[in-house]
């Protein structure tokens, strides 16, 4: 469309009678009006829509012109003040939701206008609907042409992927669906019965097998899972697969779905594996959204399967991840010397989270692998764990290395080695089998070494039986959590921990109560005595009188939880904090009533933090004035204070 030549055309207004048209027709949004030109050497259909809202104000300004011509369309916005043009169809520039139903949204002002669109466009039918058929074919077009420039750009980088391993199929079969090997027996009442492996294809006989248990097979020694024919009606298995492939400084990262169905026959499955995404990344990793692509339809309306730009698609984080070019193609990167090809071969068939251990890879990983800390590496590239500024294994873990010996018997994960790294800490000596057994029975407790009243040996012991028993509920970590705290409680009464009878109690959900109780008390005695102890010097630095209120200064910790009784507030809580000096608690009361509660205050750092009436309400503005002038007053006693101690 040659906008210059569009522009050019002088614009259209609205006449009377097309003023007095739109106050006849209320539910018309526009009334239209048409006109013929010659633009650019091409005919050309001019669609004038003035809004009747603004013909009813006698407005006579067209709100849009629409230019058609055999082979495009445009139009013009004649709202804005600059010179704007619009792509949109009419339905998409001019209609909205309201006009939903509205068959006589736009009027033509006479039957010229829409002899002259039917004309045009060689319709019988409605004008509009006419247009916009006209503008959904040229959209169509467009649309196809965009869609061409697309596929090709997607197909030229389809082409850098080179092909598929000479064994991917036979790897898929044997490592990614490594688990998806059955013995599928005929069950009869018998030792030995007939079953078939699915691994060696052979016919063999097994000894007392049982339905989804796992074992061996007896021919070829692999591991299978049985399966009785009578019973297993639908066995099917699936797994994403990621290849990870080189083209130049680019890397491909192919996911695919693999799938071996056993419900037709399982003598003779079938093995499907369909490559769904791809994803370029460069030397470092990281993937661009128009990077990823997904195998589907191309777009809603251009029903094509194809390779398609997809920025949801991507990686599969959770896959079983092709080892065998690892090395070759990791050359030349921060991860060519990261073993990741040995961390994947131990552990045939597992999914493996590959972009982001590339992407967050660590140097420390090569020798966490060969050492067989396989899982402290699986738990560092998600969670990072480990520092990056360890200049040797000792310092990475933590341990000396007599330590770290007993440690690869383990292959730990971080709750583990902190399990070490707590008794190493703590100076008390451990092994592999301890540390499996403190996690079985009370999870990964840490402080177990560091309480120091007893022996790991008689600790766990006395926790063993709460494993299974669900001990009220909890489990046992629940439980030593518990113990934990009434430990704490035993300390603070100077009870005798070295007594078993009173480190182990029988009841531990009834002795921790008792001694919370005890503790509890004890701590509100000392409390009281230190706050009845600050009383005079509270009451001479802070008891103040301004106009008919008074500031009281509480005499124990009984006053406290009073005023909270009285005032429906939780002060009481503050008892512990005002004994140990951290915040100040005091009661602005009526001088005609001084034992009356009335505002509650806390005074902490030289200002008022809160003051509240009954029930945690707000200050009227008459105590607002009050409590400025008291920070003011609290202030220049501050002051006074300081000159005095100086001139002495």
């Amino acid at each position: 469309m040659d906008k210059r030549a569009c522009r050019r055309v002088p614009v259209l207004k609205g006449t009377p009678q097309d003023i007095s048209l739109a106050k006849r027709v209320k539910a018309a949004k526009y009334i239209a009006k048409t006109d013929m030109r010659i633009c650019g050497h091409k005919k050309t259909l001019l669609l004038y829509l003035f809004s009747t809202a603004e013909l009813r104000n006698e407005k006579a300004e067209a709100t849009y012109r629409v230019f058609l011509t055999h082979d495009d369309y445009i139009t013009q916005d004649l709202r804005s003040k600059s010179l704007r043009w619009l792509t949109g169809k009419l339905y998409s520039v001019a209609w909205d939701c309201n006009d939903y139903g509205n068959k006589d949204w736009i009027v033509f002002t006479d039957d010229t206008s829409v002899k002259r669109v039917l004309s045009f466009f060689k319709d019988s039918g409605d004008p509009i609907e006419a247009i916009n058929q006209f503008q959904e074919n040229i959209l169509a077009c467009r649309r196809k042409v965009r869609y061409r420039q697309i596929m090709a750009q997607i197909d030229k980088q389809m082409s850098t992927v080179p092909a598929l391993p000479h064994s991917w199929r036979h790897w898929v079969e044997e490592s990614a669906l490594y688990e998806s090997r059955y013995i599928f027996y005929e069950y009869r009442d018998r030792k030995l019965m007939d079953g078939y492996c699915t691994h060696c294809h052979h016919d063999v006989k097994v000894e007392h097998p049982h339905h989804g248990k796992k074992g061996i097979c007896p021919r070829c020694g692999s591991p299978v899972t049985f399966k009785a024919i009578g019973k297993s009606t639908r066995v099917i298995d699936q797994k994403y697969v990621t290849l990870i492939q080189r083209a130049g400084d680019k890397f491909i990262f192919r996911g695919f779905n693999a799938c071996k169905d056993y419900r037709d026959d399982y003598r003779a499955t079938r093995l499907d594996v369909n490559e769904t995404m791809r994803a370029f990344s460069d030397k470092d990793f990281h993937i661009k959204d128009s990077d990823c692509f997904s195998y589907n339809m191309f777009r809603p309306d251009y029903q094509v399967m194809r390779w398609k730009d997809d920025p949801q698609a991507g990686v599969y984080l959770e896959s079983v991840v092709y080892s065998k070019n690892l090395r070759g193609i990791l050359v030349s990167t921060k991860c060519q010397y990261s073993n990741l090809w040995a961390l994947l071969e131990s552990h045939p068939g597992q999914k493996f989270d590959v972009l982001t251990f590339l992407q967050r890879y660590k140097p420390c990983y090569e020798y966490l692998i060969k050492m067989g800390f396989s899982h402290l590496v699986d738990e560092d590239f998600n969670y990072g764990n480990l520092s990056e500024k360890a200049k040797s294994m000792t310092e990475l873990l933590g341990l000396p290395k007599p330590w770290i010996s007993e440690l690869r018997k383990l292959n730990p994960g971080m709750d583990e080695l902190k399990l070490f790294q707590a008794a190493y800490k703590a100076g008390k000596q451990t092994t592999a089998d301890e540390v499996k057994e403190i996690e079985r029975v009370i999870g990964a407790q840490r402080e177990i070494f560091s309480l120091k009243v007893s022996t790991t040996y008689k600790i766990l012991k006395y926790f063993k039986p709460k494993i299974h028993d669900n001990w009220n509920g909890h489990n046992a970590s629940d439980a030593f959590s518990l113990w934990k705290d009434y430990i704490g409680f035993c300390k603070g009464l100077k009870w005798n921990i070295k007594n078993d009878f009173i480190l182990f109690p029988r009841d531990l959900r009834k002795a921790h109560d008792e001694a919370m109780l005890l503790w509890k008390d004890k701590k509100d005695e000392v409390s009281d005595q230190r706050i009845r102890e600050m009383y005079e010097e509270y009451d001479a630095k802070y008891h103040w009188k301004y106009k008919d209120l008074v500031m009281v200064v509480p005499r124990s910790a009984a006053d406290i939880r009073k005023e909270g009784q009285d005032q429906h507030n939780c002060v009481a809580s503050y008892v512990g904090r005002v004994a140990k000096r951290e915040t100040v608690i005091l009661f602005l009361r009526r001088q005609a009533e001084p034992e009356k509660s009335y505002y509650t205050v806390e005074y902490r750092d030289g200002r008022i933090a809160q003051c509240r009436c009954f029930g945690n309400g707000d200050m009227t503005p008459e105590i607002q004035t009050a409590i400025r002038k008291f920070e003011r007053d609290m202030v220049a006693r501050a002051e006074k204070s300081k000159i005095g101690v100086g001139a002495a």
